[in-house]
């Protein structure tokens, strides 16, 4: 856990995580924190936290998407504000370049016949988009990302219909994937595993005809799981990714050979994907 701009220094299971600065990060200078830490605070007791972040006890909170919904109407009823949706972060599902994976068309498959808004709609309560670019979009001010119009002409985009979910089995029987036979094992990082949201992913994954055994793993069993390679499919969240190369807040797990890269990603052989 050390190749990073930071290593852990501090675990306590459900209630806290403590970062330090990596002082032989390969990028000199960097990083420019001496420290990240982590309050875990249930998404059960989010009066508490929202507490806590009023008073300056928090720089940053993750909120749960109904919490998200409340603040939003408080903000428009008493303070007037007109508010705006713009792409924030990104949820990933992350593919483990192992059987049923390992072939290419398998992969394809999954990105073009997976249900998108059966999973938005249960994780962020209408508040997220199916069309939301892994980088900042051209119309948000970005020069890279693609912007909603552009996403929604990809197969499986916004969402898979009818004819994707059919050439996504057509891909599989192709590639000798026969998804009854499989019981995909799907990692949830329990920081990310709010309410309905494995369910929902198990689902989209259950509409292909896959089994899905869901494990919800706090921060630390997680990543050791990964980083053993032990999983077919992990979800996690990050941040999203500006123009500045440096700042790729996640990326480093789609390179090739890189050690982030748990999942044997090979980049050449999903140019198409």
């Amino acid at each position: 856990m050390g190749s990073g701009p930071f290593k852990m220094a501090n675990y306590k299971p459900d209630t806290v995580i403590e970062y330090v600065r990596n002082d032989n990060y390969f990028r000199p200078g960097l990083p420019y924190l001496d420290g990240v830490t982590y309050t875990i605070i249930p998404f059960a007791n989010e009066e508490t936290a929202q507490a806590a972040f009023r008073t300056g006890k928090f720089m940053a909170v993750v909120w749960d998407a109904t919490t998200v919904q409340t603040i939003r109407q408080k903000l428009v009823d008493e303070l007037g504000f007109v508010l705006h949706k713009a792409t924030a972060g990104r949820s990933d599902l992350h593919l483990n370049n192992r059987p049923p994976f390992d072939d290419q068309r398998g992969r394809q498959a999954i990105s073009m016949g997976l249900n998108r808004q059966l999973i938005v709609d249960a994780w962020l309560k209408g508040e997220g988009s199916t069309l939301a670019s892994p980088v900042l979009p051209v119309d948000q001010g970005g020069r890279w990302g693609f912007s909603e119009s552009q996403m929604a002409q990809r197969p499986g985009f916004p969402t898979a219909s009818d004819t994707d979910r059919a050439n996504a089995k057509a891909l599989l029987g192709e590639a000798g994937v026969d998804p009854s036979s499989i019981t995909i094992d799907y990692v949830a990082v329990q920081a990310f595993a709010r309410a309905g949201a494995p369910e929902s992913i198990a689902a989209a994954l259950n509409e292909l005809g896959f089994e899905v055994k869901i494990n919800v793993l706090d921060r630390v069993a997680s990543e050791q799981k990964i980083n053993a390679g032990d999983f077919d499919i992990v979800h996690q969240v990050h941040i999203i990714n500006i123009d500045d190369p440096l700042d790729r807040g996640g990326m480093e797990s789609l390179i090739e050979g890189h050690p982030l890269n748990d999942g044997g990603w090979s980049t050449p052989l999903d140019r198409d994907a």
